[in-house]
């Protein structure tokens, strides 16, 4: 498993499929800002997302996470078992929070930078 986001490999596989970044972005229902956090390794992938990424660039599940070099679970790409839709659900919005949660995170150190900044120097 990579250690971090290998951004040489992902230029090099959205190049072999005549594919650019803003074509993955919008693909992922992301901007061009968000998706270029995840090349700086700034924004961890969803599940959803190694899996939307994995059949964008025709690789398996498990090339993109280690690729990506992170922790996100392989998502399984076989049919789900009896209850696992209510789990898959849950899941996402579990992830969905935490992205929120990370996001807010971002703003609070933006905003402590800031305060920083504009506090009488000593």
């Amino acid at each position: 498993m990579a250690l971090f986001f290998d951004t040489t490999w992902f230029d090099r596989r959205l190049d072999e499929m005549g594919y650019t970044k803003a074509e993955l972005a919008t693909h992922l229902e992301m901007d061009a800002a968000q998706l270029e956090e995840i090349w700086k390794d700034q924004r961890e992938l969803m599940t959803h997302q190694v899996k939307q990424i994995a059949e964008f660039l025709n690789v398996t599940a498990e090339e993109i996470v280690d690729r990506a070099g992170v922790s996100t679970p392989v998502p399984s790409l076989s049919a789900p078992a009896a209850g696992a839709a209510s789990m898959d659900s849950l899941s996402l919005q579990i992830e969905e929070l935490n992205g929120r949660l990370q996001k807010l995170e971002r703003g609070v150190e933006d905003i402590k930078a800031m305060m920083l900044e504009k506090s009488p120097k000593t």
